[in-house]
């Protein structure tokens, strides 16, 4: 993965920022990368949440329920937090004009 993404990741920005005047494209590269930073803290928070859960159930379950159990309350997580902002990109949303 690591070298196709980066040829992949130069010329998306390189497209993306193409049009731009000079003064608007780092605020358009800056932008552009806010997914791959936003996908590394929701990767480490989720894998805080696993570690969190899976050492709490170890007291009272086997190692394999406590390890479902935090996977479970991970993917639960995950999907309340889309769930949270599929809900708000159809409250805020603005139509756009023809």
């Amino acid at each position: 993965m690591g070298f196709g993404h980066v040829l992949t990741v130069v010329s998306f920005i390189t497209a993306m920022t193409s049009g731009l005047r000079d003064h608007e494209q780092g605020v358009a590269g800056g932008l552009s990368q806010l997914p791959q930073f936003l996908g590394a803290i929701g990767t480490a928070c989720l894998a805080a949440i696993v570690t969190a859960r899976t050492k709490a159930l170890a007291t009272t379950t086997s190692p394999a329920l406590a390890a479902l159990g935090g996977l479970r309350t991970a993917m639960l997580t995950a999907g309340f937090v889309c769930l949270v902002g599929a809900l708000l990109a159809v409250l805020f949303l603005r139509p756009t004009q023809p």
